[in-house]
């Protein structure tokens, strides 16, 4: 059962990552100008020899150079993902642990079990 929760909860925020990838990350701090939808789900494949640029924009021509919003690097990319992973990781885990009792039920006790003689 636990590891049931776990797998679902994964699945779950690993589809939020990638919803906030598309939403927040992509477009906003680089722009791969041949990128492909769902960037989130390839890992490295976001800009390629970017430039640094005070405002990132999207639609670019395929001849443009891919772009990455100054202060940020492919590096940092990188980090920002493995955040992301890391996070799901954590968040189903512990959904997993405190969804492994139920409601209502109480952790196992060890009862000692005495024989009247």
């Amino acid at each position: 059962m636990r590891i049931n929760v776990f797998v679902v909860s994964f699945a779950v925020t690993m589809i939020a990552c990638t919803w906030g990838w598309e939403q927040f990350v992509k477009d906003r701090i680089y722009n791969c100008t041949d990128d492909f939808p769902l960037g989130f789900l390839q890992p490295g494949q976001w800009a390629h020899h970017p430039v640094a640029v005070p405002h990132v924009t999207s639609g670019r021509s395929m001849s443009e150079p891919d772009t990455i919003k100054q202060g940020w690097s492919v590096l940092a990319l990188w980090l920002l993902w493995f955040s992301f992973i890391a996070g799901s990781l954590i968040v189903s885990f512990v959904l997993a642990r405190l969804l492994r009792r139920g409601p209502g039920r109480q952790p196992e006790q060890i009862y000692e079990h005495t024989n009247a003689a």
